[in-house]
């Protein structure tokens, strides 16, 4: 069989393949859901484990359903932060549904999170506020577009 690692052309055939590509970001969405996964099992919640930890095949499919669409390069950066964080000692997860209590339960999350988390910062701040507000407004187009899928 040829060695397509001596042949930076063919090389470059093999990266505009379509085919290639899905193959790619189908197995880049699976190891990211893996490890997504072993951080959500992780993850404490105030009244104990919710039904969901225990869900792995819904689990599943809502997060490859995500990643699937993500770019080539997004799924290989976010894949990163997770392994970087795996070698930190942190977990993502935990940290997104700790940020969220800054919204759904503040008071809680002032007294027994806050003090345990960096804090976000400007400039990044305003940048996810603007990817929120963009990611809204793309949600509201899809609902007025496609009212019987836009209930779900």
């Amino acid at each position: 069989m040829c060695d397509l690692s001596a042949n930076p052309e063919a090389q470059n055939l093999e990266a505009q393949n379509p085919e290639v590509q899905n193959q790619k970001s189908e197995k880049l969405a699976e190891e990211i859901t893996k490890l997504e996964w072993d951080q959500f099992q992780l993850t404490e919640n105030e009244g104990g484990r919710a039904n969901c930890q225990g869900n792995w095949p819904t689990f599943r499919i809502m997060r490859m359903s995500q990643f699937l669409a993500w770019p080539l390069d997004l799924q290989e950066s976010y894949k990163q932060d997770l392994e970087r964080a795996n070698s930190d000692g942190r977990n993502l997860i935990t940290e997104k549904y700790a940020r969220m209590m800054e919204s759904t339960a503040p008071e809680i999350f002032e007294r027994t999170i806050k003090p345990y988390i960096k804090p976000i910062l400007e400039p990044r701040k305003s940048s996810q506020e603007q990817i929120i507000l963009t990611q809204v407004e793309w949600a509201a187009d899809f609902r007025e577009r496609y009212p019987h899928l836009g209930l779900a």
